[in-house]
């Protein structure tokens, strides 16, 4: 025998660790008749509950209980007793629809005693809030983003997470408990709203039931007036609605993160905080006790990814469809970038990664490009002497450069090359004294820096110049790192503004590299911080990499993680790398030259929208964008793998919704696991770092066999030991945060 349908059922904690079985609807003509159902549905639980409290709004709770009562009832009452056995008391609750004050609570059966604690619980209306906890389980409210994507919501807000508490609106006892927990906290102790009240606003007609069953509930406490019910669509249709009179009108809305909306329809409605509710919220909302109710739902972190990958959530009843997942096989036809620079760059040891800047405040910097390193190359002199003679005004006085040393001794070479090639050396000054220098208003100038990232220092000289000079300028810049390939065409075009002819700009090379890189290494030196990995690292090359990751020692062949019986050999880029194709050059560990060229080549896939559709790690459409496991299969060589893990995104690694893709991973790693002490696994414990920190994510039972192989695993015990302590740490990200 199924629970009786037309009874909302919820339980309450009890004292001593028991529940009581709270039985709700809207109707108490059906509780004398379905009476041992009602108790049969209690009953229907592991635990039996140390009472039963039948609830509902009732305006003749005397009637109601003398027919629980009544002899006409007496077979099914006697069955009910029965069940009880006299020691699970029968307690009918009633409740007054415009004056909750006026709550009735009795005995059924005169046998049977009201529990201390439940009388405190019926008091104190604490059963309310349970109540509302089971209707808005977060099973059914919370909606995530799918991998890789966040929520664009009407209000501009991003989140990996959504509340649709219309989904938990299955059943009309649960809409009737929803809307009298509204009259109670509205209108108790204040029936004279309830008596002026004509018209209910809803953001979305989907909470509309809710309006309806709120609407006969007033009618049923007394109310006269022909309440209205209108929705205004979210934030769409605001504008749309008047101003309503004080006290004439009340308005729901069904969910709201950080409760926005209801501030906005107070701000701009100017009604009191009494006349607009939102159903529900998150508890880390501002003033979430405003709201009926608050879930917590944990941490939900904004979209670091491009916006592509964001949902737009938009009206009142958007509901997205995703797509099978689009996988990106990377080919030098369609992805290539113009590397020549990082390759005529790769001996100069220019390149570092996740190291502080040795020359601002120690700020961390995910590609660290060594200026001074960068200027004495003979790669970049030749630029420096071919670009120089064609852009260099005849009348330069002055060279102003970026405030760091590897800047400072730019400027000086270019001074001495300028007395070269007219004669005439150029006085040099820093950026920060430019106001005090008595600079010549319509003389030529050079502005130069070695390593830029936005360039804002640049914008500040240009900013400075502005009442200073009027004549002509050239700024030269070394190399410029960024996130975005945006950035770099925004600071050229920033810096070249000028009305009506153009400043010249000349720039050696530059690289756009993503966000996620720095979150790779940063992960991963919180998880040897936060782990006893440190101390079960076997010594030599894996215990240096993991103490010096990091810090202001150059990285060098330590970026990637080694291999090895005792993972003391670093991987080294053996000939015929695709991207440098037909470039010669020795085997050798170019780890940061490798690494800046797939974060060069992933970015621009990512945003030149002149890629075909096909190839780009982007979608117009809500859908899930992977790279292709075929990936790694093509580019073998354990320096790329590990680039390629390090430089994607996490969503474009999370194969844990293609199966195959899932199992095809799972199998290249645990070959490479059964050959890590030669060249042919050289990149194993890469893959692991990158499941460990989670931007590699594979289906439950794959990774399950990755964790077994490492057992038969042709290595050291003590690497092996690491292997495991590696793949089963704790996972650094928290749920709901999002990582793109």
């Amino acid at each position: 025998m199924d629970a009786p349908a037309d009874f909302y059922y919820f339980s309450v904690p009890a004292s001593h660790g028991g529940h009581y079985a709270f039985v709700f609807s809207p109707n108490a003509g059906l509780f004398s008749f379905q009476l041992n159902a009602i108790s049969f549905g209690a009953f229907n639980t592991p635990v039996a509950p140390d009472a039963i409290v039948i609830v509902g709004p009732d305006l003749d709770p005397t009637t109601t209980l003398a027919k629980l009562r009544e002899s006409n009832a007496e077979s099914e009452a006697e069955s009910v007793k029965e069940r009880l056995a006299n020691h699970t008391p029968l307690i009918y609750l009633a409740l007054s629809p415009l004056s909750l004050g006026k709550d009735v609570a009795e005995v059924v059966f005169p046998e049977s005693t009201m529990p201390p604690h439940l009388a405190q619980t019926i008091r104190d209306r604490s059963w309310v809030r349970d109540g509302l906890a089971q209707v808005f389980s977060p099973e059914l409210v919370i909606h995530r983003a799918p991998p890789g994507h966040a929520f664009l919501k009407p209000s501009g807000e991003s989140s990996t997470t959504f509340l649709k508490p219309e989904f938990a609106l299955s059943t009309s006892p649960r809409v009737s408990f929803v809307a009298f927990s509204i009259l109670k906290k509205i209108f108790d102790g204040n029936q004279e709203y309830a008596r002026v009240l004509t018209v209910i606003y809803v953001d979305t007609m989907a909470i509309s039931p809710v309006a309806f069953a709120l609407r006969e509930l007033l009618q049923m406490g007394g109310s006269e007036q022909t309440i209205r019910i209108s929705s205004f669509h979210s934030y769409d249709g605001m504008e749309n609605i008047s101003n309503p009179m004080p006290m004439s009108s009340l308005c729901l809305i069904s969910a709201s993160s950080s409760m926005s909306l209801q501030d906005r329809w107070l701000r701009d409605k100017g009604v009191s905080p009494s006349e607009v509710i939102t159903l529900v919220t998150q508890t880390s909302a501002r003033n979430p006790d405003r709201a009926l109710f608050a879930l917590d739902i944990g941490r939900s972190g904004d979209s670091e990814g491009p916006q592509e990958l964001c949902i737009k959530i938009y009206g009142e009843s958007f509901i997205p469809a995703l797509e099978t997942p689009k996988k990106v096989l990377l080919r030098y036809e369609a992805h290539r970038i113009d590397v020549g620079e990082v390759f005529g760059l790769r001996d100069e040891q220019v390149f570092d990664v996740y190291t502080p800047d040795r020359i601002s405040s120690g700020m961390q910097r995910t590609v660290n490009v060594n200026g001074q390193n960068l200027i004495k190359a003979a790669d970049f002199t030749k630029w420096v002497k071919r670009t120089l003679p064609q852009l260099l005004r005849a009348n330069c006085r002055h060279i102003i450069h970026q405030n760091d040393p590897s800047s400072a001794a730019f400027a000086d070479e270019l001074a001495a090359q300028c007395d070269q090639l007219s004669g005439l050396r150029p006085i040099c000054i820093p950026a920060h004294l430019v106001r005090k220098e008595n600079i010549e208003k319509t003389s030529a100038i050079l502005i130069c820096a070695a390593v830029v990232g936005r360039g804002s220092d640049l914008l500040q000289v240009s900013r400075a110049l502005r009442d200073l000079h009027d004549g002509p300028r050239l700024y030269m810049v070394g190399f410029q790192v960024t996130d975005t390939r945006e950035e770099i065409a925004t600071l050229r075009n920033n810096l070249r503004f000028r009305e009506p002819y153009h400043y010249d700009y000349a720039m050696y090379a530059s690289i756009a590299t993503g966000s996620q890189l720095w979150h790779s290494f940063k992960k991963e030196v919180d998880l040897y911080r936060s782990t006893e990995l440190c101390d079960a690292a076997p010594p030599g090359e894996l215990s240096t990499r993991i103490q010096e990751l990091g810090t202001s020692s150059y990285t060098g062949k330590r970026a990637l993680m080694p291999f090895g019986n005792l993972a003391d050999t670093s991987m080294k880029l053996r000939t015929g790398f695709a991207f440098w194709h037909p470039k010669k050059y020795e085997p050798k560990a170019y780890h940061a030259e490798v690494i800046v060229t797939i974060a060069g080549i992933l970015q621009r896939a990512r945003e030149d929208k002149r890629i075909s559709e096909d190839n780009r790690l982007s979608s117009p459409t809500f859908r899930h964008i992977l790279l292709d496991p075929e990936n790694f299969a093509r580019y073998n060589d354990g320096v790329i793998q590990g680039a390629i893990l390090r430089c994607a995104y996490p969503s474009e690694l999370d194969y844990r919704s293609d199966y195959s893709s899932s199992d095809f991973i799972a199998q290249l790693i645990v070959r490479l696991i059964s050959r890590m002490n030669t060249e042919h696994g050289e990149a194993a414990l890469e893959f692991l770092v990158a499941l460990s920190i989670g931007r590699l994510k594979l289906h439950s039972d794959h990774l399950q066999k990755i964790i077994a192989s490492i057992d038969s695993a042709p290595v050291e015990k003590m690497t092996r030991r690491f292997m495991h302590l590696l793949i089963e740490a704790p996972k650094t990200d928290p749920a709901g945060e999002v990582e793109f």
